[in-house]
């Protein structure tokens, strides 16, 4: 399928994800401006093919976007919208595609959000995505 993609909820929130996995959200009261940036080495995953395709895993119902390189890693991210209970989960895989041991300085890994202006009340702020940061990581070959 291509992307982007529009996902709609039993909540009343339309869950839009873009290339790369980036996610934007639409609808009655908008958490996230933008969410789900994910940064490898400095890099952001893109295409190998320059296609802005995901697809859709039948017995998951995952949307499934793969063979992207981020700094030398290829990246599948595996996205799941609950419908019911109106959130996403993602699954990020990085892969060496090399027979070497690759190494990244810090932060090597970093996952970033948009948090509306509106999320920052002390009753909404447990449901905000923090930037998650690793601190060094070393990628093996399979």
């Amino acid at each position: 399928m291509t992307l982007p993609q529009t996902v709609n909820d039993n909540l009343g929130n339309q869950w839009v994800i873009y290339p790369q996995g980036l996610l934007r959200q639409q609808g009655n009261m908008p958490l996230f401006g933008q969410a789900a940036t994910l940064i490898v080495n400095g890099n952001q995953p893109n295409s190998t093919n320059n296609v802005n395709q995901a697809r859709l895993d039948e017995k998951t119902g995952e949307y499934i976007l793969e063979n992207m390189n981020a700094g030398g890693i290829m990246v599948t991210r595996r996205i799941l919208v609950n419908k019911q209970l109106g959130y996403l989960r993602y699954i990020d895989v990085l892969k060496n595609p090399t027979q070497q041991e690759m190494s990244a300085p810090p932060p090597p890994l970093q996952f970033i959000d948009s948090c509306q202006p509106e999320c920052v009340g002390a009753d909404t702020e447990s449901a905000r995505i923090r930037a998650i940061s690793s601190r060094f990581l070393l990628f093996t070959p399979l």
